[in-house]
């Protein structure tokens, strides 16, 4: 997963996808990243994988407000 976000950037560019935390449990690999695309937006993409391939895929993406807007410090990662 992390080879897979890193191949999305090109060298020299400014980063899109940035992985902020994998989380992995037995045959499930939890991915979150955030997008820095307008607006911004943190996404959690969660793998079932099997015989070392991607069986099935989920994701959620949560568009992340303004500073002034958020009800807490916590922030989505």
């Amino acid at each position: 997963m992390k080879a897979r976000v890193s191949q999305v950037e090109k060298p020299g560019d400014t980063p899109v996808l940035i992985p902020r935390r994998y989380i992995a449990d037995g045959n499930f690999v939890l991915c979150l990243v955030e997008a820095r695309t307008e607006p911004p937006t943190a996404n959690y993409d969660l793998f079932r994988v099997a015989n070392g391939r991607i069986a099935e895929h989920w994701d959620v993406l949560s568009v992340i407000p303004p500073q002034n807007r958020l009800k807490n410090t916590n922030g989505p990662f």
